[in-house]
């Protein structure tokens, strides 16, 4: 989440990391598969029913919606001292989409 740069991830936070994917002009959040969500070889955590912890939300000051995943960590993705890290995912016309931003990993 952006909260401050680098992003930091607590590692006591019950093994959830939200992400966002910022809309813009050229990216409609709606348009994400939700299920082809990858982030650093996590998947978008699911609920009770088989549903995605995905919502559409408005995160920054822009007019275009944003989109927030859960990912549930492991103990693999903890420790590995990322100092950025990759989401990867498919729109719904097939579009491969992909970003990395900076993830500082609080002790």
């Amino acid at each position: 989440m952006p909260v401050k740069k680098p992003n930091h991830l607590n590692q006591n936070k019950q093994g959830l990391i939200p992400v966002v994917i910022f809309g813009s002009t050229y990216l409609d959040v709606n348009n994400i598969e939700i299920s082809s969500l990858n982030f650093e070889s996590l998947a978008v955590k699911t609920g009770e029913g088989a549903y995605y912890l995905a919502s559409v939300d408005q995160i920054d000051d822009d007019e275009y919606p944003d989109l927030v995943a859960i990912f549930e960590t492991n103990d693999k993705f903890l420790y590995k001292g990322f100092r950025y890290a990759t989401l990867k995912g498919n729109l719904s016309d097939g579009t491969i989409i992909s970003g990395k931003d900076n993830l500082y990993i609080a002790p």
